[in-house]
C-alpha cells in the first residue's frame, strides 16, 4: 500500500502541474513562474484527500512521509533529467520548440504562431494536443533550466511501477516478489525508456497508458469510487498527449463505460452522467485547444489528421521501400522481427536472424522505427507465444475470460493505428506481450519458463537502456565540451544555429550572444557541426 500512495502521489504531481496551465489558457494566462508552486500546492490537497479514500483514515506522519518520499523521487527526476541534452530529431525540431513558445507566453486557445516562430512546424504547434508540452514548459519557466522539463517520461514510469506492483498484488493475486518484476517489466516499457531524455510525447503516452490500465483492474476488482475516479483522470490525461491518445482513451473509457453498465451498480442516468462529464473535461476544458478550436476553426478536432494522414505522416518518405505494398499485418509483423535499424526509402528492412547477436547502435538515437522493442523480442515471442495458446487451453474459463477480455481492448487500440509497425505509436502492445506473460505464468506447468521470458524482457530491456544511456551520455559531453572550447576565445569563432529555433535558445542559454550568429554552409570544410543538433555548425575565424 504504501508504494502505492507513493505512486499516486507522482501521478498526482505530474496531473497538477500539466492540467492547471492547460485550464488557465481558457482565461487568457499563460505559463507562469507561479503556476508550478501552486501546482503542487493542489497537488498535495489531492494526495491529502485520495490517501484518506484510499486507506479509510488518514494519520498525518505517514501522510507526511509518504508527501516527503514523493517530493524527493519528483526533485531526483528533474536533477537526473537536466543533466542531459535532448539530442533527439524531433525533440530539437518541434517538441522544444512548442515548450520554448508556451514558456515565452504563448496562449494556445486565443493564439496561432506564425511560421516565423517556429522552426517550419507551426502547424504541428498550433493544432496537435500540447499536455507533455505544457509540463515541459511548466517545470521550465520554474527551475529556469529547460532539459528540466523533459522529466516526464521518468516521473510517470516510477509512477506506474509503484501503482503496478500494488495492482499486481491485489488484483491479480501475484505475491510480492514476481509482483515487483511483473511492474518492473511494465515500467521499463522500451518506449518509456528510450524517450527517457527527451521530450517525445511517446514515453508519457506509453506510462500514462499502463497506468490507466493499472487503475482499471484495480476498479473492477474493489468499484471503489475512488479507482473509477483515477480511472477517468488517468484516460483524460492520455487523450491530450496525441491524437492518436485521444482515440486510445476514448476507446477505453467505453469499455469502462460497458463495464459499469453490465456490472449495474451504477444507475444508468448517474452513469451516462458521468462519462459525459469526463468527455466535456477531458476535450473541451482541458482539451479545449486542440479539439474545440481545430473544430470551430478547421471543422474538424483532429485536423491536419482530417486532411489526411499524409499532411504529417509521408508513406514515400518514411516507409522503408520493402514496406510501401505491405499490408497492415505483413508491416507490423516485419516491423517487430527486423534487424533494428531506421530504413527509409530507398533503404529496405532486413529479417533478424534468430538467436543471433544483433547490432544495438540504433538504439543509440531513442527508438528506431524498426525493432523498436529491443533486440530480443522476436525471440521472445517465438517462444512466448505458443505457450500461451498453451496456457489458454489449461487455464480455467473463469480465470481466463477477463483477461482476454482486457487483452482484446488493447489489441483494438493497436489496430485502429495505420502505422503501428512503429512500435513507439502503439506502446500498449507491450502491455499485451506482459499479459501473455502473465497467462504463462499462472499456469503451474509453464511457471518456470514464464521466469526465463520475464528474465529475457528484463536484460532485452536493460540492453537498450545502456546504449541510450551511454550515447546519450557522451553526446551530452561531446556538446559541452564544443561550448567550453568556444568559450576560451569567443570573438575567435563564428556560430550558426542551423534550422531550428531550439539550437539558437540553446546557445543563448550557454551564454552566447545569438544576435550574432551567421550562417555557415554545409559545404564549408572548416566547419565543426554541433553535438546532437540539426544543421547547426560553428568554425574558427581565419585572420
Amino acid at each position: 500500500m504504501r508504494f502505492y500512495l507513493l505512486g499516486v502521489s507522482l501521478f498526482c504531481f505530474y496531473a497538477c502541474i500539466a492540467i492547471i496551465p492547460a485550464i488557465f489558457f481558457l482565461f487568457n494566462i499563460p505559463v507562469n513562474y507561479f503556476e508550478f508552486p501552486f501546482a503542487l500546492l493542489v497537488s498535495f490537497w489531492c494526495i491529502w484527500a485520495l490517501q484518506k479514500q484510499i486507506t479509510n483514515t488518514l494519520y498525518v506522519p505517514a501522510f507526511l512521509i509518504n508527501l516527503g518520499c514523493a517530493l524527493i523521487l519528483f526533485v531526483l527526476t528533474i536533477i537526473f533529467c537536466q543533466n542531459f541534452y535532448d539530442t533527439s530529431f524531433d525533440g530539437n525540431w518541434y517538441h522544444m520548440d512548442a515548450v520554448y513558445n508556451l514558456a515565452g507566453g504563448w496562449s494556445p486557445v486565443y493564439e496561432q504562431l506564425r511560421p516565423e516562430q517556429t522552426s517550419f512546424c507551426e502547424k504541428y504547434l498550433n493544432h496537435f494536443p500540447k499536455l507533455s508540452w505544457i509540463y515541459g514548459a511548466s517545470v521550465y519557466v520554474f527551475t529556469d533550466n529547460l532539459e528540466a522539463g523533459k522529466s516526464a517520461t521518468f516521473l510517470l514510469s516510477i509512477a506506474s511501477l509503484c501503482v503496478w506492483q500494488y495492482a499486481a498484488q491485489k488484483a491479480l493475486k501475484i505475491p510480492a516478489f514476481p509482483a515487483w518484476i511483473f511492474a518492473l517489466i511494465i515500467a521499463s516499457n522500451p518506449v518509456q525508456m528510450l524517450n527517457m531524455l527527451s521530450f517525445y510525447t511517446d514515453g508519457q503516452l506509453a506510462a500514462a497508458y499502463s497506468i490507466a490500465i493499472a487503475f482499471f483492474i484495480l476498479f473492477t476488482g474493489d468499484r471503489s469510487k475512488v479507482n473509477l475516479l483515477l480511472t477517468l483522470f488517468t484516460l483524460a490525461i492520455l487523450a491530450n498527449f496525441k491524437f492518436t491518445s485521444a482515440i486510445y482513451a476514448g476507446m477505453l473509457s467505453l469499455a469502462l463505460f460497458i463495464f459499469c453498465w453490465q456490472q449495474q451498480f451504477i444507475q444508468l442516468k448517474k452513469l451516462v452522467f458521468i462519462f459525459f462529464a469526463w468527455t466535456v473535461f477531458t476535450y473541451s476544458v482541458i482539451g479545449f485547444n486542440p479539439y474545440i478550436t481545430n473544430t470551430m476553426y478547421n471543422g474538424n478536432p483532429l485536423y491536419p489528421l482530417s486532411e489526411s494522414s499524409t499532411s504529417v505522416f509521408s508513406r514515400q518518405a518514411i516507409y522503408p521501400a520493402n514496406f510501401l505494398e505491405m499490408n497492415w499485418v505483413e508491416k507490423f509483423l516485419s516491423g517487430i522481427f527486423a534487424e533494428p535499424t531506421w530504413a527509409r526509402n530507398p533503404d529496405i528492412s532486413y529479417v533478424k536472424n534468430l538467436f543471433h547477436q544483433t547490432n544495438l547502435h540504433s538504439y543509440t538515437g531513442g527508438m528506431p522505427e524498426l525493432a523498436g522493442f529491443g533486440p530480443m523480442i522476436p525471440e521472445v515471442l517465438v517462444i512466448l507465444f505458443p505457450l500461451f495458446l498453451a496456457a489458454c487451453f489449461l487455464i480455467p474459463l473463469k480465470v481466463l475470460k477477463p483477461v482476454l477480455i482486457l487483452m482484446g481492448v488493447i489489441a483494438l487500440t493497436i489496430l485502429i493505428n495505420p502505422e503501428a509497425w512503429i512500435l513507439r505509436y502503439v506502446p500498449q502492445f507491450w502491455l499485451f506481450i506482459t499479459a501473455m506473460l502473465y497467462l504463462v505464468w499462472i499456469q503451474p506447468k509453464l511457471k518456470y519458463l514464464a521466469c526465463l521470458l520475464a528474465l529475457g524482457l528484463l536484460l532485452n530491456n536493460y540492453m537498450m537502456v545502456r546504449e541510450y544511456l551511454i550515447a546519450n551520455s557522451d553526446k551530452t559531453q561531446g556538446l559541452q565540451n564544443q561550448f567550453a572550447l568556444i568559450k576560451k576565445n569567443i570573438p575567435d569563432y563564428q556560430l550558426y544555429h542551423g534550422w531550428t529555433h531550439s539550437f539558437k535558445n540553446r546557445l543563448g542559454a550557454n551564454g552566447f550572444d545569438t544576435a550574432h550568429l551567421v550562417w555557415i554552409p554545409a559545404e564549408d570544410t572548416t566547419a565543426i557541426t554541433f553535438v546532437g543538433s540539426l544543421g547547426a555548425r560553428f568554425r574558427k575565424i581565419v585572420k
